[in-house]
């Protein structure tokens, strides 16, 4: 998928008349790749949902054939995306076709594997549902679902537009982090941090999802988006409401955030650091040259 991104962007670069305004042009430019990019980033979420689940359960979730399988479906229809471009990417067909290829390309596997999911957690007798992987994976699958629904909200173009996109790109990131966080785990973490990073998902994913939640409202009630500064007209309460929802919401995440750099660089560096030289390996040292 990032391979078929990349070549879509290529592609693309050479079909796109020079002629056009800046932003007309790396708009354009980045349309086609930017979507496909997006499957390859829920193609990374899902096998960690994989890892994590299994995590949580203590049984696999998939066989690697059905695994294969189910990812080689999601990917199939980005195959013919660098040749969209070769059309005339000004069109409206080059706009409309990465669209809906995001639209319906994405959500059914997601869907499969999250009943996979659901299927072995229920038929686990050791489900561990108060752990870092369990915290984690609820709120990559919350902010997945959340990206749906406001997703298939959309008409026209409002703030459910990023309300949509930041609700899903909030589940790819928490996932990540959870991971990060269980393999430092690995490396003989303190047990201590081990207990408070457990909420760190949960207070990322929950500022998230408030976040999307208040662009959401004002989208609904027509705030429009890519209109900033003195172009932006706040008209009704309602969108006063949602900007200061996804305000606090924002302010969450970023917490959750600052929270994760602090509980992973620390461990880091304790881990790569240059380690001082002691007397006692001076001292061995001396003797091994006395003795040669």
């Amino acid at each position: 998928a990032v391979i078929l991104a990349i070549v879509t962007t290529w592609s693309t670069l050479l079909s796109t008349p020079r002629n056009l305004e800046p932003m007309a042009f790396y708009e354009i430019l980045f349309w086609g790749g930017g979507h496909v990019l997006q499957f390859a980033n829920t193609a990374a979420m899902l096998a960690l949902w994989l890892f994590l689940v299994e995590q949580i359960s203590g049984q696999p979730v998939l066989k690697r054939g059905t695994a294969n399988l189910l990812f080689g479906l999601m990917i199939l229809p980005c195959l013919v995306a660098p040749l969209i471009p070769l059309q005339d990417p000004t069109s409206g067909f080059y706009r409309l076709f990465f669209t809906r290829l995001m639209q319906w390309g994405i959500f059914p596997v997601t869907l499969m594997i999250l009943a996979r999911c659901l299927f072995v957690l229920v038929r686990s007798k050791q489900v561990q549902w108060r752990s870092l992987a369990a915290f984690g994976w609820l709120c990559s699958v919350g902010l997945t679902l959340t990206g749906f629904v406001l997703g298939a909200l959309i008409r026209g173009s409002n703030t459910l537009v990023p309300a949509h996109y930041h609700a899903n790109i909030g589940a790819v990131t928490v996932t990540y982090m959870t991971v990060g966080l269980m393999l430092l785990w690995q490396a003989n973490w303190s047990v201590r941090k081990q207990n408070w990073a457990r909420f760190q998902p949960l207070i990322f994913g929950l500022g998230q999802t408030v976040f999307a939640l208040g662009f959401a409202l004002a989208g609904a009630h027509g705030m429009s988006r890519k209109v900033y500064g003195a172009e932006q007209h706040i008209r009704t309460t309602a969108e006063y409401v949602g900007l200061t929802v996804m305000g606090l919401g924002g302010l969450l995440a970023i917490i959750g955030g600052i929270l994760f750099l602090g509980l992973t660089l620390r461990p880091m560096w304790q881990q790569f650091r240059p380690q001082p030289i002691s007397k006692t390996n001076l001292g061995s040292s001396h003797l091994i040259e006395e003795e040669i």
